[in-house]
């Protein structure tokens, strides 16, 4: 729990029963990382400085008076962090009615995006997975979608020429990271295309 990229802390469940102690009272209990001992002690935690991305094999053991249980099977553990902010957020008129939002993957691993579109009829940004499902494989692996100037106009209260504004956030195994500036500039609604002569 609290893993991030700087520190994870480590939990565990007392030795309760007779059963559990070897009929004895626990004299204190060893977590180790692999073989190396990183805790020694009566507490039933422990937190512990993290190499970032380092895999880290946790176990635990109790001793007694007789002497050193087994240790538990090893949990294994990525220290790291939640996503960095999504960055370089573009969006491109790929038609005259269509519009692509794309973005850079944040330097940590990723596995879902969430997209939120900005609704002008209500003033607010929302996740509409309909428009871009930022959980969709193509979606993840392009980290791109394309969205309609018709839908914009027709549920958002976009009208041609207005700038489409979205928002980004990533997530990982740790949770979602912050959500990105929306963009500033790039695709307008409805490309307007000059008129051409009579």
């Amino acid at each position: 729990m609290d893993t991030d990229s700087r520190q994870i802390a480590v939990s565990w469940d007392a030795q309760k029963t007779i059963e559990q102690r070897g009929d004895s009272v626990i004299l204190g209990y060893i977590l180790q990382d692999d073989a190396e001992i990183l805790y020694q002690g009566m507490d039933t935690e422990y937190t512990f400085e993290a190499e970032t991305g380092k895999i880290y094999n946790l176990r635990i053991a109790a001793r007694n008076i007789y002497g050193r249980g087994d240790f538990s099977e090893p949990l294994k553990i990525r220290a790291g962090a939640a996503p960095a902010v999504v960055q370089a957020i573009t969006s491109t008129n790929i038609e005259e009615n269509k519009i692509q939002i794309s973005w850079q993957q944040p330097e940590n691993e990723v596995f879902e995006y969430e997209v939120q579109i900005y609704a002008k009829n209500t003033d607010s940004f929302h996740t509409v997975p309909a428009l871009c499902d930022g959980a969709s494989d193509p979606v993840i692996e392009s980290r791109s979608c394309v969205i309609e100037s018709k839908t914009l106009a027709e549920n958002y209260g976009y009208h041609a020429g207005d700038l489409f504004i979205a928002k980004i956030r990533a997530r990982n195994t740790l949770g979602w990271g912050v959500w990105s500036r929306p963009n500033t500039n790039g695709a307008t609604v409805f490309k307007l295309v000059p008129l051409g002569r009579a």
